[in-house]
């Protein structure tokens, strides 16, 4: 950028540069155009009440009273359509103060402070609820696998708020309250409870005026995501599908869609759809435009098929063979410099789908040095008892080949207990293990089976 501008990079006269860039840019915010593609009636009348709300403080600080009721009044009604009570809460208190000391305006400060009243209480209950529920939030952040202990935790915050839900039916309030209510039952994973708490929260929303899009897709997902763990992958299709006609394409909830959509064609060894899903979604135009490390997860399970298409497990068409043909497992970790740097778990399905293909490759020397890395990163960065259990597990199997110099009766009777413990803890999609375990390990172990066994992988 300095280059650019031609500034020395660094300099005085560079920085004092961005400030200047920076103050222009947070001057014009309030100026965003609400017409563009990724906004719906919702989110579009969140942003521009909060635009009018600025405006109307600034007026009511500035003495220009009369102004400022007229604004507030239009801004009251608008926000308690789309039941956006925080913003109702904040213009009542000013409406209040701008009329207490004028004895003509005594009719509307009484209605004000009734109305007043009403959203306080709202808007307390709605506080805690999304206290609540960042209290569970907060301690599960960037921790994957069993989370069971956690269970008590979401009953606890959840009990004080069951009285006041059936009073309560603003939009947050509901948003909060079902989220924690779903989290009671997925931390157990007690899939067939949530997913009737998740498509209760889609029929609750479904009756608004109003459609709140993102809360009403973030339910969609955890019915999603429930269906594919009771092993219902086309009911799953179906919301995916509906979900991708409400998301605005190409925008990153797009993408997270198409994503869970992956998953679930994994997860139900449909390889072909995870292909197409894939091959079109790296073609997107805006692909470039999602995270680097949501770049890097598309590119990883890109080169899962790519494994399953050279052990004929994934048919592809003449050309596309010829493109697999061309491929080489250092492109692949060039392509995913984040996942080889990260020492914290997610780079663990690139370590095992390195593993993956120098066995189907047949580099016993370079597969031994590999699972050897691998036991060593299992000792120091896994927790083998909570997050990284089911992982853990895996890895021990993948050990037992190069302790049984790949014999297989001998590695199948060592991984029998290894393969029951891990079968006691299931994966949990709706808290994003699949990031770690692309696909279920007892999938990926039958594959290695059947490299051992010298057997095509079906």
């Amino acid at each position: 950028m300095a280059l650019y501008f031609n500034f020395e990079p660094g300099s005085k006269a560079f920085i004092r540069f961005i400030y200047e860039v920076k103050k222009r840019l947070l001057n014009s915010v309030l100026f965003i155009d609400t017409s563009l593609p990724e906004f719906n009636d919702y989110n579009r009348a969140l942003v521009v009440l909060n635009q009018e709300l600025a405006i109307a403080k600034t007026l009511f600080y500035r003495g220009a009273r009369q102004s400022f009721l007229e604004l507030a009044e239009r801004i009251i009604a608008m926000a308690q359509k789309f039941e956006f009570v925080n913003l109702v809460f904040d213009a009542l208190s000013l409406c209040k103060t701008a009329t207490i000391f004028y004895p003509q305006h005594k009719k509307e400060y009484l209605r004000y402070q009734e109305l007043f009243g009403i959203y306080k209480q709202a808007y307390y209950e709605e506080i805690m609820a999304k206290e609540a529920y960042e209290a569970l939030i907060m301690p599960l952040t960037n921790k994957k696998g069993l989370k069971k202990k956690f269970a008590d935790l979401a009953r606890q915050l959840l009990a004080p708020l069951h009285p006041i839900a059936a009073n309560n039916q603003f939009t947050q309030f509901q948003h909060y309250y079902r989220l924690l209510s779903i989290y009671t039952d997925t931390l157990e994973h007690n899939w067939d409870n949530a997913l009737v708490t998740a498509r209760s929260a889609s029929v609750f929303f479904k009756t608004k005026t109003f459609q709140p899009t993102g809360i009403m897709l973030g339910f969609a997902i955890q019915e999603a995501g429930c269906l594919i763990m009771l092993g219902k992958s086309g009911e799953a299709g179906e919301v995916l599908q509906n979900m991708m006609i409400e998301a605005n394409d190409g925008m990153p909830t797009w993408f997270k869609i198409r994503e869970l959509s992956v998953v679930n064609a994994f997860y139900s060894s449909n390889y072909a759809s995870a292909w197409e899903t894939v091959k079109t979604t790296l073609r997107h135009p805006r692909f470039s435009s999602i995270s680097a490390m949501d770049q890097e997860y598309w590119r990883l399970y890109q080169g899962y098929l790519y494994f399953l298409a050279k052990t004929g497990a994934l048919h592809l068409s003449p050309r596309e063979k010829g493109d697999i043909e061309k491929f080489r497992l250092s492109s692949l970790l060039n392509n995913l410099p984040l996942f080889s740097l990260d020492k914290r778990g997610a780079n663990i399905p690139l370590l095992i789908v390195q593993v993956l293909f120098l066995l189907l490759e047949d580099r016993h020397d370079d597969f031994d040095n590999r699972v050897e890395a691998l036991r060593k990163y299992r000792q120091r960065n896994l927790d083998p008892e909570n997050e990284h259990f089911r992982t853990t597990c895996f890895i021990r199997l993948v050990e037992l080949i190069i302790k049984n110099g790949y014999r297989l009766p001998a590695i199948q009777e060592e991984a029998a207990p290894l393969l029951e413990k891990m079968a006691s803890v299931s994966v949990d999609l709706l808290d994003r293990s699949y990031e770690l375990e692309v696909l279920p390990y007892e999938r990926q172990w039958q594959w290695i089976v059947a490299l051992l066994a010298h057997q095509p992988i079906r």
